[in-house]
């Protein structure tokens, strides 16, 4: 059964900016009206004409606190304070769009930012790294997934080596899937 935590919205725009997945001075009141304990914001442009695979990575940024200012308009910045401590957010890319994911907690102050890293964005960001496309994957091999992201959820020395040992089956499963298109054009090739 699901649990309610808390809301996301998008942030559309033509361009990519820093500081474009932050929260506005709006999101703040909302945030203070609704009093829902988590907000991710996705950041979300259409600037590139290229059609890309996923690209998915993990950054880091300073921590802050925003809170509402009652002098600013609805999209201005808030007023916002640096915490002290680094926080991760997901960047990527996908086909020609661009994004930004943050996610926030709120308190009675404001919108404190917060660590975003899902064992699943892991995976997307593992498999990207090893080349390993998902849809040539066999069922019986999109198990492998399941238990890969299980081992990255648990994150400790055993299912770190589990996870490996996985990602290497696949790779050999990619690479043998690529001789045997290559074989089966040159047999075509050969044969017309």
């Amino acid at each position: 059964m699901s649990q309610y935590v808390g809301t996301y919205h998008s942030h559309p725009n033509k361009e990519y900016f820093f500081e474009w997945a932050y929260p506005s001075n709006m999101d703040i009141s909302y945030a203070r009206y609704s009093k829902d304990p988590y907000m991710i914001i996705i950041a979300l442009s259409r600037s590139g004409k290229a059609r890309r695979e996923l690209q998915l990575e993990v950054r880091k940024d300073r921590a802050y606190q925003f809170t509402y200012n009652p002098k600013l308009d609805a999209h201005d910045p808030p007023d916002q304070v640096e915490l002290g401590h680094d926080i991760s957010y997901l960047f990527g890319s996908f086909l020609e769009y661009t994004f930004e994911m943050r996610a926030y907690s709120y308190n009675a102050k404001g919108l404190l930012n917060m660590n975003l890293i899902s064992s699943e964005a892991e995976l997307l960001n593992q498999l990207g790294q090893n080349k390993i496309k998902i849809d040539t994957l066999s069922a019986a091999d999109v198990f492998r997934l399941r238990k890969i992201e299980y081992n990255l959820r648990e994150n400790n020395e055993r299912h770190g080596k589990n996870t490996e040992y996985h990602l290497e089956r696949l790779k050999s499963l990619d690479i043998n899937s690529n001789l045997k298109l290559n074989v089966c054009s040159l047999i075509i090739r050969c044969s017309s």
